[in-house]
């Protein structure tokens, strides 16, 4: 989780992803959920998002849910590299952390034929 909560917690904010737990949750003063700024895999059906529920305070969840939902409806797909360009049909989606690349950000010339991991996550393996 701590990679999507850098997309949510503010700047501002000295509050650490570790720190996090239903007795010390994420308050709507600790974070600035904009729609734009959440990553890619907020908007992929298969992710549940309310395992982080109990980690928010309700008002906290509402900001969430309702930036979440802006996300899905703009349906904006963003490579998650530093181009940060929207994405287009010559993009892969990592099989771990299910951000979307364009091919030639990550230095492919086609769709892999198998599971395809970031370098992030092909560092985790």
């Amino acid at each position: 989780m701590t990679g999507f909560y850098k997309h949510v917690m503010s700047e501002s904010e000295t509050i650490r992803a570790e720190d996090v737990n239903e007795a010390n949750p994420v308050g709507v003063r600790n974070m600035s959920p904009e729609a734009e700024s959440l990553p890619s895999i907020v908007i992929n059906d298969s992710v549940i998002l309310d395992i982080l529920k109990p980690l928010m305070t309700a008002t906290a969840w509402r900001k969430l849910g309702s930036a979440v939902l802006a996300r899905k409806r703009a349906n904006i797909w963003k490579c998650a590299c530093y181009c940060k360009d929207t994405a287009d049909d010559n993009c892969v989606e990592c099989d771990s952390c299910l951000e979307w690349y364009h091919w030639l950000c990550v230095g492919i010339e086609r769709a892999p034929h198998s599971d395809w991991f970031c370098y992030s996550c092909r560092l985790l393996v």
